[in-house]
């Protein structure tokens, strides 16, 4: 097994269960709670394919993943619906963590991806538009997945997230000539979800606007 095959299977269940679990939060039904997963899973890679002119994207061509995030999603699903305790669950702590967790591994592993995709179609020479790749593989599922659900992406809002992502697509880059491409793959995803989970751990936020008293009028 390669190591961006081992990557994207890992990171399609991590983001997968994210995305479901998102839909469970917004109280969305069955289809809603696999349309949120495998948007998660699959979205970011495919907005990358479409940018790299891959036609047609990865996901219509290899039934594995697609398969893989819509069974996920019905896991999740029938797990916390069949659950007798599924209400005190979805209150707990612990789902947060899951959740959290589950999108930390989801993100470190397809931001490596990305990276590694951009290598392998001969534009690894620039830097920026390599680490623009892995961050948008990263994001960009999570990102349209808030949009149907309705909230404002992560990447907007508090907590470190998109940052992260730009930490380990930059690090996969600098790597690249020194170590072997597996390792800095493997370095990469690792180095995103560390930070994403410690971020969630220790609240990490960027400097946001303390507005008092009315929020100002939108624009």
């Amino acid at each position: 097994m390669s190591m961006q095959f081992f990557c994207e299977i890992l990171g399609t269940i991590a983001f997968a269960i994210s995305g479901a679990m998102s839909g469970v939060v917004h109280r969305m039904d069955i289809f809603g709670i696999v349309v949120l997963g495998v948007v998660t899973a699959l979205g970011g890679g495919f907005m990358r394919d479409v940018i790299l002119n891959i036609n047609p994207p990865s996901l219509f061509t290899s039934p594995v993943c697609p398969t893989l995030a819509i069974l996920t999603s019905l896991c999740v699903f029938c797990e916390i619906k069949y659950r007798v305790d599924a209400n005190i669950f979805i209150s707990k702590e612990k789902f947060k963590q899951v959740l959290n967790i589950s999108d930390a591994i989801g993100l470190g592993m397809f931001t490596a991806i990305g990276v590694n995709v951009d290598i392998m179609a001969g534009y690894g020479h620039y830097a920026a538009f390599t680490v623009f790749l892995g961050v948008l593989t990263g994001v960009g599922g999570g990102a349209i997945s808030d949009v149907l659900a309705g909230v404002t992406p992560k990447i907007l809002r508090k907590q470190i997230y998109a940052c992260a992502s730009i930490a380990g697509a930059i690090a996969y880059r600098l790597l690249m000539d020194y170590v072997p491409q597996d390792l800095a793959m493997l370095l990469c995803a690792l180095l995103v979800t560390i930070i994403r989970i410690a971020a969630y751990e220790y609240e990490w936020d960027l400097p946001t606007i303390g507005y008092r008293g009315k929020r100002p009028k939108k624009i």
